[in-house]
């Protein structure tokens, strides 16, 4: 996959887990699935979310619930993807019930993935993670849900950390506000944009990003993602 090809799969990666926690109905049209897609799909599906994709008409659809998981627990398997590991783990820190994420983290451990755990705690979420000698990480989140606050995310602090509390944070019962100094132009760029067309405010100011409470996205049709 190429560079345009992997960003565009993490843009509709974003859209989806968005449009599942948006109020209404969400379609994707001229959308390609490839295996992290898929994997997202599935975890959405184990959370109770309504979603069919159609690999052939390249259409995928979405019903959301509102920011509340159906189903109060739920097992999640990030495989090896560390994005995908991100999205679903702080996914589950909305819910109320308990949830976990099983992530391969081949030979890095959790130091990736700490700063997202970290923040999440910031936020008033339960989650407790373990690393098996073979470097399987599980993540064990809930019950409980994120609250708000204030958040600083390390120097060096991987994008999709950042991708991934945003997505999350209107869904917080309290401001969020995320300081990330070394943000990407991802999150500025393609995220924000993202979230605003699903109906939901992102203030941000060098580096220094503000979510209002309460907000909620709405779903919407969007055409176009390869």
């Amino acid at each position: 996959m190429n560079g345009v090809a992997m960003e565009n799969a993490t843009r509709l990666q974003h859209a989806l887990l968005i449009a599942a926690l948006a109020d209404g109905r969400s379609q994707f049209f001229r959308c390609k699935t490839d295996s992290v897609t898929q994997s997202l799909i599935n975890s959405l599906l184990a959370l109770g979310v309504a979603a069919i994709a159609d690999p052939v008409a390249e259409r995928i659809d979405v019903a959301g619930t509102g920011g509340y998981w159906p189903n109060s627990d739920a097992e999640l398997d990030a495989g090896n993807s560390f994005p995908l590991a991100c999205l679903l783990t702080a996914a589950c820190s909305i819910g109320r019930g308990q949830y976990t994420v099983s992530y391969d983290t081949g030979n890095l451990g959790d130091a990736p993935l700490v700063p997202l755990l970290s923040a999440l705690v910031d936020l008033r979420a339960s989650v407790v993670h373990d690393v098996a000698d073979d470097g399987r990480m599980v993540i064990n989140v809930g019950p409980g849900a994120i609250r708000g606050g204030t958040i600083r995310l390390p120097m060096g602090c991987p994008p999709a950390v950042l991708e991934s509390l945003l997505i999350v944070a209107p869904y917080a019962t309290d401001d969020v506000m995320i300081e990330a100094r070394n943000a990407t132009h991802s999150a500025i760029e393609h995220l924000i944009p993202l979230m605003e067309t699903f109906n939901v405010s992102v203030l941000e100011d060098a580096g220094r990003f503000i979510i209002a409470a309460p907000q909620r996205y709405r779903g919407r049709e969007l055409d176009g993602w390869e």
